[in-house]
Parts: structure tokens; sequence; C-alpha cells
């Protein structure tokens, strides 16, 4: 079994009798659960985590969240041994994972251009005021 800790108000201690529950004197109580329910909700995290991608607006977050979701969909899917699964996140992952790295190396090449424009325009106006002296 696995136990979580959840904590609860000191004040008003509701002493929670369930099979799943346990309620100790530190103020809070444990809730066990069997491996299949944890492996289960993991399941659901990874899931949550792929449709949240879909409501990001910047397409960066959009990939990053969706391969997280997808790298822990994965580890579920080979967990409870689908291959289909496992064969869809993994190509996933791959395929978010290239278009993030473009997606950061255009940013950077983006960047370096207007760096270089903005020098240049810098340069082209010392240029024409040392002409203008001479």
């Amino acid at each position: 079994m696995i136990a979580i800790w959840a904590n609860v108000s000191t004040n008003r201690r509701k002493w929670l009798t369930t099979r799943y529950m346990e309620v100790n004197d530190l103020g809070g109580f444990f809730i066990f659960m069997t491996p299949e329910l944890a492996l289960e909700l993991f399941g659901y995290l990874g899931t949550g985590l792929v449709l949240v991608s879909f409501i990001m607006r910047e397409i960066k977050w959009l990939r990053a969240v969706n391969m997280a979701g997808g790298l822990i969909s994965l580890i579920y899917a080979i967990c409870v041994n689908t291959m289909p699964v496992v064969v869809l996140n993994a190509s996933l992952i791959c395929i978010n994972g290239i278009q993030l790295v473009r997606i950061i190396l255009n940013e950077r090449k983006n960047a370096a251009m207007v760096k270089s424009e903005g020098e240049n325009a810098y340069n082209k106006e010392e240029n024409e005021k040392d002409e203008e002296i001479i």
C-alpha cells in the first residue's frame, strides 16, 4: 500500500474512520491506496497534462506541457503494458521535442538578426556622421 499525507486543521480534527484513512496525532491523516490505484492516478495526471496543454496560448508552452504529459502517459502505458499507447506517446514526445527545438532555435536566430540589424543601423548612422564631418 502507498500512503499519502494529507493535512487537516488542528483546531477541529475530524476522525475519519474508513479502511483507507487513518488519523494520527500530528493534525492530519494518511490516505492508503493500492499500487494499482496510485498507478491509475498517475495515468490520469498524464492525461490531464495533455489536455491542459491544448489551452495554452504560446506554442512553446503547449509543446513543453504536452511532452511532460506524454512522458507521464508513456510511463503509465509501459507499466500497464499497452503497446499501442506506448508507441503513440513515444512518437508524440519525439515530434513535440523536435518542434520545440525548432521553435527555440528559430527564436534565437530571430533575436540574433534583430541584434545585428540594430548594430548595422547604428554603425550606418555613425558612418554617415563621420562622412558629414569629413
